[in-house]
């Protein structure tokens, strides 16, 4: 456990946690308590409100109201505290636009990935066919264990990826690995708090052309950090028949479902399809 006053050797700014923030490493950042002035030593666990009705992590059939009636938020199986196997692409970024002009060419990409309870990220992969075929990123930062056998640092990875490759796939997809061999689902799995959703990090792949006619991409990432907006998960919230609570429906079953709405006007329709074939190609 580590009492940080400083980040990348300056001062913690207020929004990370000035004066002073607790950090616990392999933990969720909401253990990792900020603005900290004191510690108190006591035989009971916190009895802090958020400790209850925060960082949990309930079953798909529970939403509020159960969770209230029935008492879940005091279940402790149900508490978050380990970090879960997690990763990222980080190039290409968001709406990075890349000439395909030369069919034999190579793009790099790179990310991260980490995980919780001191496990170590042992691979990542790639996939450019919707998870039928995978290729091995190589891996950096190889962190020695602690004295106890614990990593705790992110993983850097890379992979160089084929012109080929990206001009055949309408989107590439990452999962990783650790040493317990976690891994990541495929989709994400509703919970009432939305907490410790790890499902592949899906890029997706447009396509355009130049002035010349040369083929290029535009890679979209699902979010944008913090309050940004943007994305091709943004369209899922313009048309909310898309996803249910507890139910994860396949895009392109929701998009059948959607088109064959007798409720919805000719003209609503056609609005729709010129939308979400572009976020599910």
């Amino acid at each position: 456990v580590i009492l940080a006053y400083l980040y990348n050797g300056k001062l913690l700014t207020p929004d990370h946690g000035f004066p002073v923030r607790l950090i616990v490493p392999g933990y969720i950042g909401g253990r990792m308590i900020k603005w900290l002035t004191n510690i108190d030593l006591q035989a009971v666990e916190s009895q802090d409100y958020y400790h209850f009705y925060d960082n949990r992590v309930l079953p798909p059939h529970v939403d509020a109201e159960i969770a209230k009636d029935q008492d879940w938020w005091h279940k402790p199986e149900y508490i978050c505290n380990d970090l879960n196997i997690n990763s990222a692409i980080g190039s290409p970024a968001h709406n990075e636009e890349l000439s395909l002009k030369q069919e034999a060419g190579w793009y790099t990409m790179r990310g991260y990935a980490y995980t919780g309870g001191g496990r170590q990220i042992t691979r990542v992969e790639v996939s450019f066919d919707s998870g039928f075929t995978w290729k091995f990123a190589t891996l950096h930062n190889n962190e020695k264990p602690n004295r106890y056998g614990k990593f705790w640092c992110w993983r850097l990875w890379e992979l160089e990826a084929s012109h080929q490759d990206i001009r055949a796939a309408h989107e590439m997809v990452l999962r990783a690995w650790d040493s317990s061999t976690n891994t990541q689902p495929d989709k994400p799995t509703w919970n009432l708090m939305g907490m410790l959703n790890n499902p592949w990090f899906r890029v997706k792949i447009r396509r355009c052309s130049d002035s010349t006619g040369a083929v290029r991409v535009r890679f979209e990432h699902p979010t944008l950090a913090g309050n940004q907006a943007g994305g091709w998960m943004s369209d899922l919230k313009e048309h909310p028949s898309l996803t249910a609570p507890g139910v994860y429906i396949d895009p392109r079953t929701a998009l059948n479902n959607l088109l064959m709405d007798t409720s919805s006007t000719p003209s609503a329709v056609a609005s729709s399809t010129d939308v979400i074939p572009s976020v599910f190609p």
